[in-house]
């Protein structure tokens, strides 16, 4: 079941960046496999994220790029995630939040993506920002695009 699977900004970027094409296309084809097994899940955290990243300039191998698209376009394109499961972040998650970043050495925006999943139900979580764990407290953090290398990259 999809909702069991938290889904981080940053699978959800790669599905409007142009400049990692195979990266953009793995990550198509992850989003179209978990909805065809019901909607995965975000937080409203994930949600503003998204759209924050969408608007804002960003650093790619060590170049300022501009940003994907501009605010009307962004708007548009986040009805794609509102179909999502979305989760509030509550005091609680914040709480948790906490004592995950000083136990595992979390940052701040994973720990509380880490602690809404938990509190979602969630056994799974894809990110590019895998811990040095892959397995916190009963949940699994994937990368689906490890292995992919774009043109420029070493694979290393």
């Amino acid at each position: 079941m999809s909702a069991r699977t938290f889904v981080d900004t940053s699978v959800l970027l790669r599905v409007y960046d142009e400049v990692q094409p195979r990266k953009r296309a793995r990550a198509k084809e992850v989003i179209a496999a978990l909805q065809a097994g019901g909607p995965p899940t975000v937080s409203a955290n994930v949600l503003g994220e998204l759209f924050n990243g969408l608007v804002s300039p960003y650093l790619h191998r060590g170049r300022k790029m501009p940003p994907m698209m501009s605010r009307d376009e962004a708007t548009g394109r986040m009805d794609f995630v509102l179909a999502f499961r979305t989760v509030s972040t509550t005091p609680e998650d914040i709480r948790e939040a906490l004592r995950l970043r000083k136990q595992y050495s979390f940052d701040w925006w994973d720990g509380v993506n880490h602690a809404s999943a938990k509190a979602a139900g969630c056994d799974r979580v894809l990110t590019e920002n895998v811990p040095s764990a892959s397995t916190i407290e009963g949940i699994r953090y994937e990368n689906p695009f490890d292995g992919i290398v774009e043109d420029g990259e070493s694979g290393a």
